[in-house]
């Protein structure tokens, strides 16, 4: 297919959704193993059954055990996190300790192993920087605000 008939078509996409492959040892680059366009307004659901694609699909296919996976601090971004997260499996990681306080489950997949949700730390201080000058008058983070 021509570029100008793929440009006629309004086929390329402006924004895409990347996942990426990072060993995590120096002098590894990330490899890029998925692609998706995106569709305008993605919301929770769609950006979740992106993630199942992943997870039952895409990594089994190339052989690949996800440790973590790291996403914006976008509210969708979470609540696709959450959904995933409560996905019913035979086996869970979980860990209780209540002196502490830490109450950590996650799920455990079949051929993938458990897999824990993280929030890329340059994305989520770069959504904090912006949101303190948005004009707001308050915001809060967790227990804090600012």
């Amino acid at each position: 297919m021509n570029l100008l008939r793929v440009k006629l078509m309004t086929s390329i996409a402006k924004d895409v959704r990347a996942y990426m492959l990072q060993i995590p040892l120096p002098k590894f680059p990330p490899i890029i193993i998925a692609l998706i366009p995106n569709k305008g307004n993605e919301n929770s659901k769609t950006i979740s059954q992106l993630h199942k694609k992943l997870i039952q699909e895409i990594t089994p296919q190339l052989g690949i055990h996800i440790l973590s996976i790291s996403s914006d601090g976008a509210i969708t971004e979470f609540q696709a996190q959450q959904s995933i997260i409560d996905i019913q499996t035979p086996q869970r990681l979980s860990i209780h300790e209540l002196s502490l306080n830490i109450h950590f489950s996650c799920p455990i997949f079949d051929n993938i192993g458990p897999i824990v949700w993280v929030q890329d730390l340059k994305h989520a201080k770069k959504t904090a920087r912006n949101a303190i000058f948005s004009g707001a008058w308050l915001l809060t983070f967790g227990t804090s605000s600012v």
